[in-house]
């Protein structure tokens, strides 16, 4: 097996094909909303593919990508779910968005403020 088939065996036995994330997000759904942590989702936006050209495993449509999770956090404005694009990032955000990356998580950690929807 080549290199690169032997990586997407991998990928997809330990990334693609687990449903823990999915789990995880029904039963963080199913919560009390007085005891749900807020969750933060950072990614590329969607599409063009390739390292450095955006686009990520969340923007698959279904049962596990964007619009399914953002879904899980309800209607009417009362989401506990922050959706944020980092324009012009590549499918690693803390890559190659890194200044933009570090400086949206040490705001969320050091002051408690959320991402704003486009960085």
């Amino acid at each position: 097996m080549s290199w690169d088939a032997c990586h997407y065996v991998q990928a997809y036995d330990r990334i693609l094909a687990a449903t823990d994330g999915q789990e995880a997000l029904l039963a963080l759904s199913g919560m009390d909303a007085a005891v749900r942590p807020e969750l933060h989702m950072w990614r590329a936006p969607p599409g063009r593919g390739g390292e450095d050209g955006g686009g990520s495993s969340a923007s698959m449509d279904g049962e596990g990508g964007v619009e399914w999770i953002k879904r899980l956090g309800g209607k009417g404005g009362c989401s506990w779910i922050s959706d944020t694009v980092f324009e012009g990032a590549g499918h690693s955000v803390h890559n190659t968005r890194q200044e933009a990356f570090v400086a949206a998580l040490n705001a969320l950690a050091l002051r408690g403020e959320a991402a704003p929807k486009e960085v």
